[in-house]
């Protein structure tokens, strides 16, 4: 993005391989491959918003515009607030007032999802964050910019993202902070040589105002006890095994098994009762650890009118 009279515009963008379900497909109405381009000043502030998030974490974008000057990053004075290995507080505009100068465009395939696989909470007070990369970029440094929501205007402080694995796609580079203020507000900084690029809710973009960074940084906007997921010690080294109840084996032939409607072989309807239950899955336990499973995970068991048993009808009897 560069400075226009005021006005921002997106010069040399060009867009690829949109995912189904990206904003931008919605809006066409069509599945497939776009190549956007342009280079004309985009219309007004909401406009524009709605473009960037339309745009959204969807699509690889390619991007050839100004050199932005990294040194326009300025440290200041360390300030009491959240702290991680390796970070320092950061200020300043970080836009260049450089004359403009062509560049070899630059590749991101970012995907920052708040509240996600992507960002999440460990714990009360600890945030892991996750970028997924195209892969074999080789930036020299992936960062992260951050501070609580009502600071990050004024100042900011910087963390190193490391790459902690790739798939045959992308590179996935991670951060993790232990938090005091657990408001959260980020962007991600990209850079290569004297090429920075910034990525925030507005796309990638090699100039960013951080005055409207309000309207633009990704947020976790509050660690809430209730939300975080709390894995018990065991559960590593789980080996699930999910079992359909009614399907996967019968043992109580004492049972009253006249709501069964189907012989055990024969192809299972939608709304069938097999006959499966509690006492044939205590049967197969010896079965089921020679397969290497040492946890269960069954339908639900408690009475219902449905062989799936997820309508539950009467919390306080066990019906299988």
């Amino acid at each position: 993005m560069s400075d226009n009279g005021g006005k921002k515009s997106m010069q040399h963008t060009r867009l690829e391989k949109c995912a189904v379900g990206a904003g931008l497909v919605l809006s066409f109405g069509i599945f497939g491959k776009y190549m956007v381009s342009s280079s004309t000043t985009m219309g007004s502030e909401t406009e524009r918003a709605g473009m960037a998030y339309m745009l959204d974490q969807y699509c690889t974008i390619q991007v050839g515009a100004t050199q932005s000057n990294p040194e326009a990053i300025v440290a200041c004075e360390d300030k009491p607030g959240n702290t991680n290995n390796g970070t320092s507080a950061v200020s300043g505009s970080a836009v260049s007032n450089a004359t403009p100068e062509p560049t070899k465009e630059a590749t991101a395939t970012a995907t920052p999802k708040p509240e996600s696989e992507y960002a999440f909470a460990k714990d009360d007070h600890t945030l892991r964050i996750l970028l997924r990369l195209a892969r074999d970029e080789e930036y020299e440094s992936v960062s992260i910019l951050y501070n609580n929501k009502y600071d990050f205007t004024r100042y900011r402080y910087s963390g190193e993202m490391s790459k902690e694995f790739s798939d045959e796609l992308f590179d996935y580079y991670a951060f993790e902070i232990k938090l005091n203020d657990v408001r959260f507000a980020y962007i991600f900084v990209l850079r290569k040589g004297r090429k920075v690029w910034y990525y925030s809710e507005e796309g990638i973009s090699e100039e960013y105002d951080f005055e409207r960074a309000y309207y633009t940084f990704y947020q976790y906007p509050y660690i809430n006890s209730a939300d975080v997921v709390r894995v018990t010690e065991w559960a590593y080294k789980a080996i699930f095994y999910q079992i359909f109840v009614d399907r996967f084996y019968r043992g109580d032939y004492k049972k009253d098994d006249s709501y069964i409607t189907q012989e055990w072989r024969d192809r299972i309807g939608a709304k069938s009762y097999a006959g499966g239950d509690l006492k044939g899955i205590t049967q197969k336990l010896p079965y089921l650890k020679d397969l290497g499973v040492n946890a269960l995970y069954l339908t639900p068991v408690l009475k219902a009118n449905s062989n799936h048993k997820y309508n539950t009808t009467d919390y306080r009897t066990v019906e299988s």
